[in-house]
């Protein structure tokens, strides 16, 4: 059985046709990222501070990189709605952002210093910011064809948080480093 909706969003139109079997994979594929983009915000926000403590950083950096975060971030929301909001497909703009986020985890493998985190942590809150905002909305297209509940997909979202939360909790015990591991890995 085919089933095609047309969404419209603005002057843009999304099309969504898929069978039934299709649509549980992609429903799973769905679930699936929610999943892991939640693993990679737990550990960015839960156990920066530590990461930074244990390279070095004052009370007073660690405090003003834990602070300037949010600020990108809400900058970062801002313009990438509106790029989202321009662009034919949100796909890209998701894909834009995730990479660029990922590739920025790179730098606290290779180097260190006061200047280098507070760069990295700015690029990196801006660009990921975007992801769960972007994700919703396809995520609220998607669920809104096929009758899904959207909460049931976003609560697996919180299930990658919690076990993320638990599982690196026990791992920062051994090496903070862990953390960018698990995002490299959830990315």
């Amino acid at each position: 059985i085919q089933s095609r909706a047309v969404l419209r969003q603005g002057k843009r139109k999304v099309m969504i046709g898929l069978s039934r079997a299709e649509g549980k994979n992609k429903l799973l594929l769905f679930m699936a990222a929610y999943f892991t983009m939640h693993m990679c915000i737990s550990c960015q926000y839960n156990y920066m501070s530590l990461f930074f403590e244990s390279h070095g950083m004052t009370d007073v950096q660690i405090g003003i990189l834990m602070g300037v975060g949010p600020l990108a971030a809400t900058i970062g929301q801002y313009t990438w709605a509106n790029v989202a909001d321009k662009a034919s497909s949100i796909n890209k703009v998701l894909l834009s952002v995730m990479s660029v986020a990922a590739l920025t985890l790179v730098p606290y493998f290779v180097l260190t210093g006061f200047p280098v985190y507070l760069v990295t942590i700015i690029v990196y809150n801006f660009f990921v910011s975007a992801a769960t905002p972007l994700y919703d909305t396809m995520c609220l297209y998607y669920a809104a064809e096929k009758h899904y509940a959207f909460g049931h997909m976003r609560m697996v979202g919180s299930l990658g948080y919690l076990l993320c939360m638990i599982s690196s909790g026990i791992l920062v015990a051994y090496d903070v480093g862990v953390i960018f591991v698990i995002q490299a890995v959830a990315f």
